[in-house]
């Protein structure tokens, strides 16, 4: 196999794994799935992607934080560095845990020629609010971006409506929507199903 096909199907074992509930056994899905990218930014970047998405899902702060450096030091697109930094920032508030430092340090290192990856940046670094991230929204898909940050940035009592709204938006390729819905379902008594007998991950 290639270290693409070997990278993509580590991936592939980590959803499975966070699907039976069993984090460890995801992480160090990921893990794999990152040494056999080779290098391939490519598939550096899904992997890390795939990561801090998993991560912000299960409040799990050390693997944001890993997939944030890995990001960095692979020096992956900006359109992408982008999101690794604000799910580990909405991470940081939803656990708690005051900033590292790397949140910052990878926003203001963004120099996207993208407008929304520029709003998203302004929003990140304070420069915009919610409204006006929500303002600057122009098409379905940054609305339903803009409609997740706001919510998770701001969790009030009406957070599970507004993820609501989330999950049910059309854009279903957004991860975005994928993170809404998982947290959803963790968020009433989810219990994951179990792995059948005898089988053993790495």
């Amino acid at each position: 196999r290639s270290n693409s096909q070997l990278s993509e199907a580590e991936r592939q074992l980590a959803r499975v794994m966070e699907h039976y509930g069993d984090a460890d056994a995801a992480r160090r899905a990921t893990r794999r799935a990152f040494e056999a990218s080779g290098g391939d930014i490519r598939q550096v970047t899904a992997t890390v992607l795939d990561a801090a998405r998993r991560a912000l899902t299960l409040g799990d702060l050390r693997a944001g934080r890993e997939a944030l450096r890995q990001a960095m030091e692979a020096d992956i697109p900006d359109g992408d560095l982008v999101y690794v930094a604000l799910w580990l920032q909405l991470l940081e508030r939803r656990v708690k845990a005051s900033s590292d430092g790397s949140v910052e340090e990878a926003l203001q290192s963004v120099d996207s020629t993208d407008r929304w990856s520029r709003k998203l940046r302004a929003w990140g670094t304070q420069q915009l609010a919610d409204q006006e991230l929500l303002g600057a929204a122009k098409n379905r898909v940054e609305k339903t971006e803009a409609n997740f940050y706001a919510a998770l940035s701001n969790p009030s009592g009406d957070l599970k409506d507004r993820l609501q709204a989330v999950a049910s938006s059309q854009t279903i390729e957004l991860v975005e929507v994928m993170i809404a819905r998982d947290l959803l379902k963790r968020s009433s008594s989810y219990e994951p199903p179990k792995l059948p007998d005898g089988v053993k991950v790495p």
